[in-house]
């Protein structure tokens, strides 16, 4: 288990995630080093998935989260 929740769709091309027992204070400099690019409002990670996005970023970007939570 991530310790994710998503949160209710405003666009059907974002996503958004919030820690269920917050988020590490460094975890957007840490997936910018790890070339993982999403957006943060307050305490949630944005993700909006693309048309050149494929399953492997998907993959990779649940990966990355995985070592952070």
């Amino acid at each position: 288990e991530r310790g994710l929740s998503t949160i209710a769709a405003r666009a059907s091309h974002m996503i958004g995630f919030q820690g269920a027992r917050g988020l590490p204070t460094d975890v957007a400099a840490r997936l910018r080093a790890a070339r993982v690019y999403v957006s943060f409002r307050g305490n949630s990670i944005r993700v909006a998935p693309h048309l050149y996005n494929d399953a492997s970023d998907v993959d990779r970007l649940f990966s990355v989260l995985d070592e952070l939570l």
